[in-house]
């Protein structure tokens, strides 16, 4: 159990060297926050799933509040309660109750920016549902590439994708 998390934490520090872009440019804050937020969700979260007995209400409080924060803090935080979800299915089983609700703040989430009058996620990062099969391969596999070549890839990718985008 304790190589599949060294794995996991080890591949999560691999593809961060991917998003350089939040350290150079000081408009990354918000990804960067995003970011804070969930690692101390998941600190949160596994320290219930793994001392069940020793969770305190507050902890169980403050796990989906992280979560939440750091949904709010980043429009791509979206898949956070998923990957809290498979965190749990597949590392966690005993956490998988409290895992589903997270689900929840996928909703909840979604009014809160609505009654806010926030802007839709827009621009190259909206989901273009006619698109998305095509541009999910075509990301995934710059990123992936990426991660044993270096950020370099993905200005080539960014040249690929500029000539294909008309097709």
């Amino acid at each position: 159990m304790r190589s599949v998390i060294a794995w996991g934490v080890s591949f999560l520090f691999i593809t961060l060297s991917v998003h350089h872009e939040n350290v150079i440019w000081i408009s990354g804050q918000s990804s960067l926050l995003a970011g804070a937020f969930f690692f101390l969700s998941i600190f949160t979260y596994q320290s219930l799933w793994v001392m069940p007995n020793r969770a305190s209400w507050l902890k169980r409080l403050f796990a989906p509040v992280f979560l939440l924060l750091s949904m709010m803090s980043y429009d791509g935080a979206i898949a956070g309660p998923i990957v809290i979800l498979l965190l749990a299915w597949y590392v966690y089983p005993q956490g998988k109750k409290f895992a589903c609700g997270s689900l929840l703040l996928i909703p909840l989430y979604w009014w809160i920016r609505s009654h806010a009058h926030a802007l839709i996620p827009s621009g190259d990062y909206a989901v273009n549902i006619s698109k998305f099969f095509v541009n999910s391969i075509g990301n995934g596999s710059a990123y992936l590439v990426s991660i044993f070549f270096g950020p370099q890839v993905l200005e080539k990718a960014q040249i690929v994708r500029a000539l294909f985008r008309q097709h």
